[in-house]
């Protein structure tokens, strides 16, 4: 079959883009190695379900952390996929817990409660929280936090 014309052109271009596609894919930079981080949160001296940990790079160019307390205020450290751990390195940790306001009305028409942290507010600020942690090369990285009203 001879394709001449228009139809050669868009034989063409389609080639280039089939070949372009196969020989140029880019390639993503390995991500860095992380390690376990677990630990407890506890609030006036009782464990703290439902609350979120962040642990941010002092270093700005680095990668943060998160993850959510269980029932016993036991977490464990995301970065790149679930419970992965934290790239070694020096951080500042903030954490909140948030709860909606109020009561909800049955009304169709009622407006939802407005979210709230339940912590003091300077948890929530990892510049003001005063809460640190280094992160080791090590499978056994603990950071327990008690916090207080």
């Amino acid at each position: 079959m001879c394709v001449s014309g228009r139809g050669a052109a868009l034989a063409k271009v389609a080639m280039v883009v089939v070949v372009a596609g196969g020989c140029c894919r880019v390639r993503r930079p390995p991500l860095p190695q992380t390690f376990p981080v677990t630990g407890i949160v506890s609030f006036a001296g009782k464990p703290l379900p439902s609350a979120t940990v962040m642990f941010n790079p002092v270093a700005g160019d680095g990668h943060g952390s998160i993850a959510l307390t269980d029932a016993t205020g036991r977490y464990r450290l995301t970065t790149f996929t679930p419970g992965d751990g934290v790239v070694p390195g020096d951080y500042r940790v903030a954490i909140t817990k948030i709860e909606l306001g109020g009561t909800a009305s049955d009304s169709p028409a009622a407006v939802a409660p407005d979210p709230k942290n339940v912590l003091p507010a300077k948890y929530a600020d990892d510049s003001t929280s005063g809460l640190t942690a280094t992160v080791e090369a090590k499978p056994d990285n603990t950071f327990d936090f008690a916090l207080t009203k």
